[in-house]
Formats: C-alpha cells, structure tokens, sequence
C-alpha cells in the first residue's frame, strides 16, 4: 500500500499490485483502480490461466464471437476459435472498452476446464480462482460482485453449471444464471440478479401510476408497460419478435421458430410428452395435451347435464345439443347447422371433394364416417380392423 499527502492535508492511500504480465502497464498507469478496471485484471488472469473463454451472445442458431463477426452453431468451435485466433490482452482490453459496470456480465465457457500453468483438471470456476491464487500467487481482486456466468456445453442440452437443471434455449438458461448471482436485489418482491442494469428494468414493473402513449393516447399503469406498448404496436407493427440473424419481424415466437427452421436451417424443437409418446413442436401444444389428456383437466361444466369440457369452444359447441339452435347455414342449399365445423364438413358435399378412398375397392367419400361405415358393411369387420385399428 502507498499513501500521498493531498493539498488539503488528507492521505490518499492506494495499492499497486504485481499482476500477470499482461496487466502490469494497466496497473502502473493506474492509481485508483476502477471497478471495470478489477473486472479486466480478474478476466486477463482467468483468460491467460486457464483454457475459459468468453461467449459474446447467441442469436438462436449460432454463437458469437466476443473479439469479431464469427459465429459457430458449435460451442466448442467457437471456444477452439478464441483460443487460436484471441488468446492475446489486447483482444481482451478490446472487449472490455466496450462493457459497462452497471451492465456487466461475462459468459465465460469453462467446458473441460484446465489450469494452462500446470495442466490440472479444474471443475468449477470457483475451483479456478482459488487454484490461480493459491498455487500460482496470481492476483485476483476479490472486492467486486461476481459477474461471471459459468457455462458447460457438452452434452444433447443445455445444463446449468451450478445446479445442473437442463434447459432447451440458452437464452432460457442465461435468464436462469441470475438466479445464482444476486449481486442486487429488488426491495420491492426480492427480485435478484447480477448487474444494475437488470435491476433498474425490473423496478420499472413497479412504478405504477398512469401512463400516456405518445401516439394513442392509451392509459398505461406502469412505464414498462406503455413502453412495450409502443414498441409493439407503433413502432414494430405488432411485429414484436425479430430474428437474430435476418432481421426479419414476425408476430409470435411460434412463427419465428418456424422461419428459423426454414430459411435458416435451425433443427426444429421437439417437446416429448413424459406420459406417452407423442411429441409436440411448440411448449404450448404440449401444455394443452397433457392437461387435457393426462390431468383430465375439465374445468368448463355443462349446466344441462353432467358433462364437462377442456375449453370454453367445446362447452358452446355441446350446448348447441340442449338449445336446438342453429346459427351457420349453406349459401348453396340453404341447409342449416348448429356447429360452424357442421357446416365446412358438409360443403365437401358441394365440392365434391371425395378425400377419403376405400384401398379395398377403390370407391372414394366425402366424408370419414361414411368411409368407415362402407368398409365395414361392405369388406367386413377383418378389412376394418386392418385399415382403422392397426
């Protein structure tokens, strides 16, 4: 430690500290270190000690690269990139002029991590920093938040390196992280996360009051909420989803997973039901069938009779049974239906639309049921059993 006597008389007192070489001018230039300053000094040791390395972002499909434009759909490509192409302090200080303290978190990958001084098999990043420190006299500043995720790829999916819960998306496991570094936390409900930036977004949930949109003039209790308002519907065009890599805009994430797949090449999510076998490309499909298949999950009752129904759809179209009323009718025949799904089944009729054919006999239908009735009565019920129930 060093003290100096100020004009007014006070004592500034300050360390200079013998760190790894690749620190050492950031050290002499700088008498009081900045907190940005002791997160580079940690991020230069952890960097030139061990085979870590730093992931910029993930646009849903590739991984970036913290020090240029490249981009891997591999984790470990990318972690072999860093090592070969930005294994040096200036790659590094240059991504750190582009951080903040109030928003700072790096996403370090610490899969198969190793000490590059002595080669050990290191497990944690925690495990890392004492190793550093204590066999390797490198000095690490211990008086800032830890604002380092650490992150393990290697397995079909994303695993959270603390508590090891699987996660589909890394935006998902990202989100997760928080969770583990609640560096600051809200006063209000608790809410905890790792930077300030975080934290000052989530205390806008809670300003309540009323809130004005600037273009309609719409009344919003909270600031977050007017802000998303205008975003979705003025300034994006209720296009509120927007593809990491095109650009391009869409309404929901269920349609831009499906561009993803389809002009990007992404490998579409499958969610698997853990009751059977069926599987689901959207949470929200999979979310309807197990409760409406594997909870019984029938909470719309019929005030006419016993019956019960999974939705609200359902309930009106039974109710079409007790009141008789019939609200669709053909424009060709004037035919009357109680049911809107009534009436489309039977515009096949005028259509002529025969979608249903008999591989027994050839003869085509319009209808399923007639389709099944005809194999029956007229093939038999082995000639049923092998088309319908097989």
């Amino acid at each position: 430690m060093k003290e100096e006597k100020l004009n007014d008389g006070k004592t500034l007192s300050y360390f200079t500290i013998e760190v790894d070489e690749s620190c050492n001018e950031t050290a002499r230039n700088t008498t009081l270190l900045k907190e940005k300053h002791k997160h580079l000094n940690n991020f230069e040791v952890l960097a030139a000690s061990s085979n870590a390395t730093p992931i910029r972002s993930n646009n849903g499909l590739f991984y970036m690269c913290c020090f240029c434009t490249d981009q891997y759909t591999n984790p470990a490509d990318l972690k072999t990139h860093t090592l070969m192409k930005h294994d040096t302090s200036e790659a590094r200080r240059k991504f750190m002029r582009n951080q903040t303290s109030c928003n700072y978190v790096l996403k370090l990958d610490i899969t198969q991590l190793k000490c590059k001084i002595c080669d050990k098999s290191i497990d944690t990043l925690e495990g890392l920093l004492d190793h550093v420190q204590n066999e390797h006299k490198k000095f690490l500043y211990t008086d800032i938040k830890n604002s380092i995720f650490p992150l393990k790829f290697g397995g079909e999916k994303l695993q959270c390196a603390i508590c090891h819960l699987d996660f589909k998306k890394y935006k998902m496991l990202i989100e997760h992280m928080h969770s583990h570094y609640r560096n600051y936390e809200c006063e209000v409900c608790g809410f905890g996360c790792v930077n300030r930036r975080t934290l000052f977004t989530h205390k806008l949930s809670h300003k309540t009051g009323s809130f004005e949109c600037s273009v309609c003039n719409k009344i919003f209790v909270t600031q977050q909420k007017v802000r998303q308002h205008f975003y979705a519907m003025h300034k994006h065009q209720s296009l509120v989803v927007k593809c990491a890599i095109c650009d391009e805009r869409f309404k929901s994430s269920v349609i831009k997973e499906r561009h993803m797949v389809a002009k990007h090449g992404m490998t579409p999510e499958i969610y698997k039901c853990l009751a059977c076998e069926k599987t689901f490309t959207t949470p929200n499909a999979l979310s309807s069938h197990t409760r409406r298949i594997h909870l019984l999950d029938k909470r719309y009752p019929c005030k006419e009779c016993e019956m019960t129904f999974f939705s609200g759809v359902e309930l009106s179209y039974h109710m079409a049974k007790h009141t008789g009323k019939k609200e669709f009718q053909c424009e060709i025949c004037s035919k009357w239906f109680s049911r809107k799904c009534g009436l489309y089944l039977h515009m096949h009729i005028h259509a002529n639309d025969k979608r249903f054919t008999c591989t027994h006999c050839g003869r085509a239908f319009v209808h399923r049921n007639s389709w099944r009735a005809h194999v029956r009565s007229t093939h038999g019920e082995m000639a049923y059993k092998a088309t319908f129930v097989q």
